[in-house]
């Protein structure tokens, strides 16, 4: 597992689980209330793609929650991308 480094949300667990399948994603944690994936390839600067994998009550992240979310997303796509084919499929770029 490897915490995402480029970006920090206050509160809430962003990280990148060893050998983790195909879309590339992040997951996403408000500790003992839930936890996303997120798929930053596809999120958008007014969508935030993404699918809950477990949650504590009837809801997910709220609207607040997932602005914020949304706001880092996009603008560190690319390091983003970078971090996954570090961290998750172990390939080391040199760019």
């Amino acid at each position: 597992m490897g915490r995402v480094d480029c970006f920090d949300l206050a509160g809430i667990e962003c990280w990148f689980n060893s050998e983790d399948h195909l879309p590339q994603h992040i997951h996403v944690k408000k500790v003992a209330n839930w936890e996303i994936r997120v798929y930053f390839l596809t999120c958008t600067h007014g969508h935030l793609d993404f699918d809950v994998k477990w949650q504590a009550t009837q809801r997910g992240p709220s609207s607040k929650e997932c602005k914020v979310i949304l706001e880092a997303v996009p603008q560190y796509r690319v390091e983003l991308l970078d971090e996954w084919t570090r961290k998750v499929q172990g390939v080391q770029n040199d760019y």
